[in-house]
């Protein structure tokens, strides 16, 4: 390595877990990377730039308190006004910040992880901080001194929740003995299709005295985000019941109910989208809602729903999450603003708005027995060329238009457009010597419907049918690591399985026949080895797991294993260049923040999309994002000569 040295931020542990070994990766902090890394690319669609701000009830333009690019966002402020602590993304995964809102400075790292660390709240005499974390696995409330000077780790933390569904939004009661906070953990998930799958959640309140766990509501939906009046008598919370509520319009309105979960009434009735109420110090309730102008603004109510008003004025950004600020009559909130970068624009129209390579990228991680650099691409498919500095592009989601770009986004250049959307792209891939592309050509995923498997040069000439007579649906191909055959999955038969042929479509064999669905075949680069995704343990279940499938000299099946046992999503799979490692999006982590509010404000229809790698040797199972935007479609290849 050259340059400064890199600092090791969180180290390596590791449990085991079933027939797995669990790790959590090191990530490294400098201002110079490594010479050398390998390159992993997938999609994300996080947003672009968030801010904290302070705003005024007296009508005074927003201030900004967070200046850096990429997301800063979840402020609160201690009880003595001295204090802003906020969650910012800007080493990649989510992680807790100081700012002295008195002295000022530079904001400092408040607790060193890997893992992610959101959602905080102070406890009423400021000497603690609840927030939630994703460092025993999944989203639970922690206890952590609040230390602002230093910079802590999670051995300092103590789990209060403990619990495999998820937790979030923690807030205390006013006398500090109880805190109030959401769940995941009784409520059924409703999958309605195989990639989204639902969850809705209740108000729990928790005896940090005697470890009593209440809970309030019952409801359809979503009761999230739960906040106590100053005297304790009260809990205010958003809830979908009594609305139509869907993943792409997560419709809630404002509530409330006595402290024991009595008295629940709704506080804004012709509200359709409103969310994270707070109270003021003046008794008033402040909260998020989309505005008439397409904006999502900050309004605060008298405790019973009367006399609403607009704080965040006349304001061209969006702002959510209020809550109380550091003196009477303000009020803070993250909210959008501008880039810094000038990188190109990734997708547009709710996929993750903003520069096409997340500010900050590459996050560079340690793992056993590599370093990786992590780009997340807020593009629809981003398979990188083993070879050169090219990704390979779709545009829009599903796309009529084939392009490639640098990593960073630079230098884009279109290798295919169609004109009609009867004819869409899917399954991209390069060939291992980076000189040819296989992609799908199809407007359907039914195993009937009529889609082939293509392959052309990369610059897009030699365009060749290599499945012209088959009457099904032929996607997702993978080129083999000598480029001489093709996996790929069809619907010939009636039925999705695997079937492998030459690379130029002749000899087709078929690797699979069942009655389960196949889907997201990948060949090793190394081995005459596939990996899948399939529902075969569990067939009608929508519930998808990662499985290996050797092959014999002849391209036989041979033996299959079951990689993930874990009973939810996976999918999007990659081997690494070396065949070594796997890499794959899982919903095996949970979610990690209230659903609703994610998808209010990004479009995240699948379950899964926090990235894992496998080792294959030894079945270590790496965690490599914590975050809580849906991230998958990833490659893995080597680093770049020098």
């Amino acid at each position: 390595m050259t340059g400064r040295t890199w600092v090791v931020m969180g180290a390596l542990t590791c449990a085991v877990i079933g027939t797995s070994r669990y790790v959590t990766a090191r990530r490294l902090q400098s201002d110079t990377p490594p010479t050398a890394f390998d390159r992993v690319a997938y999609t994300t669609f996080r947003p672009d730039n968030w801010d904290i701000y302070l705003l005024s009830t007296s009508g005074a333009p927003p201030k900004r308190l967070t200046t850096g690019p990429g997301l800063d966002y979840d402020a609160a402020v201690s009880p003595d006004g001295r204090w802003l602590v906020f969650c910012s993304e800007r080493r990649g995964n989510p992680d807790l910040y100081v700012l002295d809102l008195e002295r000022g400075g530079d904001p400092h790292l408040l607790i060193d992880s890997s893992s992610m660390e959101d959602q905080p709240a102070f406890s009423p005499d400021g000497t603690h901080l609840a927030f939630v974390s994703t460092h025993a696995g999944n989203a639970d409330i922690y206890l952590v001194p609040f230390r602002p000077g230093e910079t802590l780790s999670m051995t300092n933390a103590k789990n209060l929740t403990h619990h495999p569904g998820g937790d979030f939004r923690p807030a205390f009661s006013p006398d500090g003995r109880k805190l109030a906070f959401s769940s995941d953990r009784d409520a059924p998930i409703n999958a309605i299709n195989p990639i989204t799958r639902l969850r809705s959640g209740d108000i729990y309140v928790l005896d940090l005295i005697d470890e009593r766990l209440q809970r309030l509501t019952d409801a359809p939906g979503w009761d999230g985000s739960p906040a106590w009046s100053p005297d304790g008598h009260t809990i205010v919370f958003y809830s979908q019941r009594g609305l139509t509520a869907t993943f792409r319009d997560p419709r809630a309105r404002i509530w409330a109910m006595d402290a024991d979960g009595a008295h629940q009434r709704v506080l804004t009735a012709d509200e359709t989208l409103a969310f994270s109420p707070a109270f003021l110090s003046d008794g008033r309730v402040v909260y998020s809602r989309k505005g008439s102008r397409g904006l999502w603004e900050i309004v605060s109510m008298n405790a019973d729903g009367s006399n609403a008003r607009v704080e965040s004025g006349t304001s061209t950004e969006s702002f959510w999450k209020p809550s109380r600020g550091p003196s009477a009559g303000t009020i803070v909130a993250h909210g959008t603003a501008a880039s810094a970068s000038l990188s190109p624009q990734g997708l547009a129209g709710g996929f993750g708005n903003g520069n096409f390579l997340v500010e900050g990228a590459p996050f560079i991680t340690v793992l056993p027995d590599r370093t990786i650099g992590l780009y997340p691409l807020r593009y629809f498919t981003a398979a990188l060329n083993p070879k050169r500095d090219l990704v390979l592009l779709t545009h829009p989601a599903g796309g009529t238009e084939m392009l490639v770009s640098r990593t960073d986004g630079s230098e884009p250049r279109t290798v295919f457009h169609y004109d009609s959307t009867q004819n869409t792209f899917a399954g991209l891939s390069w060939s291992r010597d980076g000189e040819w592309i296989v992609f799908t050509r199809g407007a359907s995923r039914t195993p009937v419907a009529e889609a082939d498997i293509w392959k052309m040069r990369a610059d897009g000439s030699e365009q060749q049918n290599l499945t012209p007579q088959s009457a099904g649906n032929d996607s997702y191909p993978s080129f083999s690591g000598d480029d001489k055959r093709i996996v790929f999955r069809s619907g010939r038969s009636g039925q999705f399985d695997l079937y492998v042929m030459n690379a130029d479509g002749t000899q087709v064999r078929r690797l699979t026949n069942d009655t389960a669905e196949e889907i997201f075949p990948v060949f090793s680069p190394t081995a005459n080895q596939i990996a899948f995704v399939s529902d075969r343990d569990k067939p009608g279940s929508g519930l998808f797991e990662v499985y290996l499938l050797d092959l014999n000299a002849d391209d036989a099946p041979g033996r299959l294993r079951r990689v993930t046992h874990n009973d939810v999503q996976e999918g999007h799979l990659a081997f690494s260049y070396d065949g070594k490692w796997l890499i794959f999006s899982s919903e095996q982590g949970g979610i990690n923040d209230e659903e609703p509010l994610v998808q209010s404000v990004v479009f995240g229809p699948q379950s899964y999309g926090d990235m894992y790698a496998y080792r294959i040797a030894d079945e270590t199972v790496i965690r490599l994002t914590h975050n809580k935007w849906e991230e998958g479609v990833p490659s893995w290849e080597a680093p770049l000569k020098q």
